[in-house]
């Protein structure tokens, strides 16, 4: 069953004997529950890049027209990242993006480093084909930007499997409290309420080694639900 961000909030209250927030509110107006807000949502982020959740990955197209080499990738944040699997024929790990402007006939863009694909640009400007390698850009804060070369000689659509962390929620903004949380919860939950005993002064009691720990287990059981649901990023295709 899905979780607002409310009820995470609560959960953490009502475990270690808080006042919780009323059902009827719609912001946060209390100062510590403002502080707990924040927290959880900094919890919320170091549980989103544990792992390549699916309820966290999207497939996405980025649109070039003809010789455009760089556009943004509108749905993404600056957390965002690429799915990879196992290639048998290449022996490593491979990016999920591909041209898929012919939708019956779709290729893999090679991965180079940025710097590598300026070089390559800078040294032939001129060169227009089929694109086959990108690179990712975040140089402009929050936005990533898709690069590829070579420049396209006609509009080509790039898509992109990627791991899209949700956006930050404000306990402040109207709405906001009544959001779905993606990930599982249930991580956040106990390392909110370590922090909860820490900031009473109680981390060295009993109760905080035990969240302490459960916070750690938690995250390693969703985690191999996750892969166990989705099939191992180790497996490799025949």
């Amino acid at each position: 069953m899905a979780v607002t961000f409310k009820q995470l909030l609560n959960r953490a209250l009502k475990i270690t004997g808080e006042e919780q927030i009323d059902s009827g509110s719609v912001i946060l107006t209390d100062d510590v529950q403002i502080m707990l807000a924040e927290v959880c949502m900094e919890l919320k982020e170091e549980v989103e890049d544990a792992h390549n959740w699916r309820s966290l990955r999207q497939q996405v197209t980025v649109a070039f027209a003809s010789g455009e080499t760089s556009n943004d990738i509108t749905e993404a944040n600056e957390r965002s990242r690429l799915l990879r699997i196992h290639e048998p024929h290449y022996g490593e790990l491979v990016p999920l993006v591909f041209d898929i402007t012919d939708a019956s006939s779709p290729y893999r863009l090679r991965e180079l480093d940025l710097s590598e694909l300026l070089r390559r640009r800078t040294m032939d400007p001129d060169s227009t084909n089929d694109p086959a390698f990108f690179a990712i850009d975040n140089s402009s804060g929050d936005t990533l930007t898709l690069e590829i070369y070579p420049k396209p000689n006609v509009a080509r659509t790039i898509q992109l499997d990627m791991c899209i962390p949700q956006a930050r929620l404000d306990g402040e903004q109207s709405a906001d409290l009544a959001t779905n949380i993606k990930v599982p919860v249930r991580p956040i939950t106990m390392a909110l309420v370590r922090y909860i005993l820490e900031e009473r002064g109680e981390e060295l009691g009993i109760n905080s080694q035990y969240s302490e720990e459960k916070e750690a287990t938690a995250l390693r059981d969703a985690i191999s639900r996750d892969r166990a649901e989705a099939g191992d990023d180790s497996l490799v295709p025949e």
